[in-house]
């Protein structure tokens, strides 16, 4: 199996290199940001995370890739379940347009284990699953639950980026204040700009390349979460000169606080596999 394979797979992440899409929103009022960020924006960021992780919650994801020469858009998608509270999540992806067969696998994360099944993870052992322990899986790029969080995206954008108000929206039913801002990575903790890095260097970029990022969020009148957008380009030199790849990552969250019920495979379908895939990360 190629490491490129089992790489993009596993890091298909968050921390700007995996996202999520839904259903488009239903405009209801529009506008600009103001002149100048609200002084309590990011405040209440910062309490919408604490919101939102403080319960469960089912989301959807999208990245879209353009740019790339002679080929169309490239669309990854992502859906699944988080409890913050339980620290599960379950995520399955469809990246059959990047991977073509490869790329359509779940994950089930704890903080203890990382259970992947199908994509390039089926060819690893004869059981449905395969495991990985999340201790070893983090000194190759952070927390696994962290990485693959839609929520870890809020902690750095409280802290990091300007907001500024720019109307009101419905996101699936919901209406929703969105708010729009510049994330500086400059201002990340060594820890989340150790986690982006590490989301990109697949793509043979650095921070140097993505510093900072354009983005929005949603969220609602009872301070939930709806709807993350970022938006970035990363130059791509091998397709060559002056090409860059434009990303626009979207998720969606919904269901706050449902019944979420996460079944872990049984022992004896499962294969630890921790040494083969830390093996292919330490090769990227």
């Amino acid at each position: 199996m190629r490491t490129s394979s089992i790489l993009l797979a596993f890091v298909s992440v968050f921390a700007l290199v995996g996202c999520v899409s839904g259903s488009e929103s239903t405009p209801v009022v529009t506008g600009t940001p103001t002149a100048s960020p609200t002084p309590d924006a990011k405040e209440l960021v910062s309490t919408a995370l604490d919101e939102t992780a403080a319960t469960s919650y089912r989301f959807e994801m999208e990245m879209l890739m353009e740019g790339i020469p002679q080929a169309p858009p490239i669309t990854m998608l992502m859906d699944g379940a988080v409890d913050e509270v339980a620290r599960l999540m379950s995520l399955r992806t469809d990246a059959t347009e990047i991977m073509g067969d490869l790329g359509r696998y779940d994950m089930l994360l704890s903080d203890e284990l990382v259970y992947l099944r199908g994509g390039p993870f089926g060819t690893l052992a004869d059981t449905e699953w395969v495991s990985a322990d999340a201790a070893v899986l983090s000194q190759y790029g952070g927390d696994p639950f962290a990485s693959q969080n839609p929520a870890q995206q809020l902690e750095l954008m409280s802290r990091a980026g300007d907001l500024a108000e720019a109307g009101r929206d419905v996101v699936r039913g919901v209406p929703a204040t969105r708010w729009n801002g510049t994330v500086d990575l400059a201002n990340g903790t060594p820890e989340e700009r150790q986690r982006v890095e590490s989301a990109i260097a697949d793509l043979g970029a650095t921070l140097d390349d993505v510093s900072t990022y354009d983005t929005s969020v949603w969220i609602d009148d009872d301070g939930y979460i709806r709807r993350l957008t970022i938006r970035y380009s990363i130059a791509a030199p091998g397709f060559g000169p002056g090409i860059s790849i434009d990303y626009t990552l979207t998720y969606e969250m919904f269901e706050f606080g449902a019944p979420i019920t996460f079944t872990l495979p049984a022992d004896e379908d499962v294969t630890d596999v921790t040494f083969q895939i830390a093996l292919a990360l330490g090769q990227g």
